[in-house]
Order: C-alpha cells, then structure tokens, then sequence
C-alpha cells in the first residue's frame, strides 16, 4: 500500500501514517526539495513526541535502505556511502551526499552528487 501526500496534506492523516512501522519517508530528486520532507516529518516526530529521534532517523535512513537492498547504505560505517545530514533545531545545517558537501551553512551548493539507484 502507498500514500502520497503533499504539502498542504492533512496533519491527521500524516500522523497517522509515520506511525505505521513501514511508513517510508521519501524526497524529490531535486536537491532544493530533498530537505523539505525530512525536516517537517522530523519535526512532526518532536512537536507530537511519536517516536524517539533515533527511531525517525532510521526510519528515513536504514530502514528504506534495507527495504530497497541498497548495499552499502543507510547507516555510518566503514566503507558505507557518505550521505549524512546534520541539522540544529529543526534547520539542517549541512549535506553531504557520496561525500561531497551538497548543503553548506544552510545553503544549496551548486554540487550534483547524487545519482537514481536501482536495487
């Protein structure tokens, strides 16, 4: 089953949604638009306290990953992808896609980092 929502969606049906244990959150291919989701879903999760912030994350990381047998993805260790996000209350603050720094100080760098993956 899949749901699409956009951003005029309504909050109670986006509540009741992130709580399902298989709920995948999931952005554009554009870089201007993949922080968007992340940051109102990871906002959801602490104004509404749904679930622990380390249960949010693997929820938009890990878990999608492993569902889609990417290899090599979706976690920090040795010999993994660097895809990592950094964020202060709320903003994010950097991006690294495959290593290279695609948001910086808050800002959309002109970097083209990312690629489709097939699983």
């Amino acid at each position: 089953q899949a749901e699409v929502s956009s951003p005029d969606a309504d909050e109670e049906i986006i509540l009741k949604s992130i709580r399902n244990e298989k709920a995948l959150i999931a952005t554009g291919n554009n870089v201007n638009s993949q922080c968007k989701p992340f940051k109102k879903f990871l906002g959801i999760i602490q104004k509404d306290n749904i679930m622990p912030l380390e249960k949010a994350i693997n929820k938009i990381t890990f878990f999608p990953s492993q569902l889609l047998n990417l290899k090599k993805r979706g976690a920090i260790k040795i010999g993994y992808f660097a895809d990592l996000v950094i964020f202060k209350n709320g903003d994010i603050k950097e991006m690294m896609i495959n290593g290279q720094r695609t948001i910086k100080d808050g800002q959309t760098q002109s970097v083209s980092a990312g690629k489709f993956l097939k699983s």
